[in-house]
């Protein structure tokens, strides 16, 4: 698992906006581990993964019917799930914790609807410093700092790639 994770890690951060139907599709997978947990919280990790798979399939599906409501919808949850960590990793309390991670999310929906192409870049590159950022073997006082490096050099390669093919 740990495998697939840096490498969906290190495709988000390098080719998101080139491939943001991958992104949104791995946005739909994490979603889909919230809701299996939901569901499923005895740990029947094989429905977890179904459910995580099809929301992930799901997400991809809507990307292609509606691309900007679907970059829109992916904005909120990648921002709400970076919040998310944010909120884990400070202990944050429950309720202001809650309204962090609506906010992040609001603000993720507002960037994803209004500017396609940058929330794609910024996100995508965030999602997956994040990915790597999660793992066991990154220790927790240097976790800020990579996923800060990690998503910096993601959206400036990216950017690079986008104004090159413009």
């Amino acid at each position: 698992m740990e495998i697939a994770q840096i490498v969906a890690g290190i495709l988000l951060i390098v080719a998101g906006r080139p491939l943001f139907w991958f992104f949104i599709g791995v946005i739909g997978f994490i979603l889909g581990g919230s809701v299996g947990m939901l569901f499923f919280p005895d740990g029947n990790i094989m429905a977890r993964l179904l459910i995580m798979t099809g929301c992930g399939f799901l997400s991809i599906w809507l990307s292609f019917v509606m691309r900007k409501a679907a970059v829109a919808a992916a904005g909120a949850a990648a921002a709400g799930y970076l919040a998310a960590g944010v909120v884990s990793r400070f202990s944050v309390p429950e309720p202001a914790g809650w309204g962090i991670i609506a906010l992040a999310a609001l603000l993720g929906l507002l960037l994803g609807a209004g500017l396609l192409e940058w929330a794609l870049i910024i996100l995508s590159s965030l999602t997956g410093a994040a990915l790597i950022v999660r793992l066991p073997f990154i220790p927790g006082e240097y976790a800020f700092f990579v996923l800060l490096a990690l998503s910096g050099a993601g959206i400036v390669i990216q950017v690079i790639i986008y104004m090159y093919r413009k």
